[in-house]
């Protein structure tokens, strides 16, 4: 199998790290591990996968992010009340 890969999928490891950080960690972990997928995938030239994991992490990125900002704002609420 070749392990060369011309343009490989993004593994979002940056934004995975900072959402997990910033935002909501439980999903931001799984965002993490998903993004290691991806690596793991593109350095044994497993295109499939490593597509499907890059698109795993960007929806959990996403989720993380949307779950983040509701918490934030339900703590925002709670306060002012």
């Amino acid at each position: 199998m070749d392990h060369q890969m011309d343009n490989p999928p993004n593994d979002y490891l940056v934004w995975s790290i900072l959402s997990c950080i910033f935002c909501f960690w439980p999903t931001g972990i799984a965002a993490i591990v998903k993004s290691l997928d991806v690596r793991q995938a593109v350095s044994m030239g497993d295109r499939e996968k490593a597509e499907r994991s890059s698109k795993t992490t960007k929806y959990l990125i996403l989720a993380t992010v949307i779950v983040g900002v509701i918490l934030l704002i339900t703590v925002i609420v709670i306060q002012v009340a």
